[in-house]
């Protein structure tokens, strides 16, 4: 592009990129070669199935693209359809989800499925950065309240807390880097075309809180690490 784009010839500059994504030279393999691109990361939701991805391995395409592993969608305990997602969430590894402990385990399960498809971080984009340690019993209480549709916001905001600390417990058994954006709030989007489980996500602005808040998370993973 050459001109300097505004009102009166924004449908011109958009006509000029629409006609060059339709040449072969601006196909996205054609332009990792172009620019030398090693590695490229998408983001995807916990329950996918990463399908994409295992057409690209299988298709022998040199460029690193690695899927990031994203639980969005499974913390926020009053989402809509968050229960199917969390159902698909066990099914696809092997555990029943019935309580607290095997949300967990089915989380943990799910990364490693992530990580042999050449996952290396995961992305978290949240209200708020505050963590909250939450003794086991605790947790599993406010997942039952969850369960039994009783949830508060309250619990929901301690629960959604308490989580980043177990995804940090987590990245540090398995060693996928942690990503948190604290000033993002994450929108899902079920898409009825999609297989059960998969959800497209979108992140807007909204008030950050302060690095104070990280402090329980922080101290939890340096007493991990000791």
């Amino acid at each position: 592009m050459t001109v300097l784009l505004n009102g009166r010839n924004a449908q011109a500059v958009y006509n000029q990129i629409a006609g060059c994504l339709t040449q072969p030279e601006f196909r996205p393999r054609s332009l990792s070669g172009r620019f030398h691109i090693r590695m490229l990361c998408t983001t995807d939701a916990a329950t996918d199935s990463l399908s994409a991805h295992a057409r690209l391995r299988a298709s022998g395409w040199k460029a690193g693209i690695r899927p990031t592993f994203r639980p969005d969608a499974l913390v926020n305990l009053q989402a809509p359809g968050k229960w199917d997602r969390v159902e698909f969430l066990g099914q696809s590894g092997g555990v029943e989800v019935v309580d607290y402990a095997s949300f967990v385990r089915a989380r943990e399960e799910r990364r490693r499925f992530f990580k042999p498809m050449g996952a290396a971080a995961t992305d978290h984009a949240v209200e708020t950065a505050r963590t909250e340690q939450l003794i086991p019993s605790a947790a599993a209480t406010v997942f039952r309240h969850a369960l039994e549709g009783q949830v508060t916001r309250g619990e929901a905001a301690r629960f959604a807390a308490h989580m980043l600390i177990e995804m940090a417990r987590m990245s540090i058994e398995d060693g996928l880097v942690l990503q948190i954006h604290p000033e993002r709030c994450a929108t899902t989007m079920p898409l009825s075309s999609r297989p059960s489980g998969q959800t497209r996500e979108a992140t807007s602005p909204c008030r950050a809180s302060s690095p104070s808040t990280c402090a329980p998370c922080s101290t939890r993973s340096a007493t991990t690490l000791a």
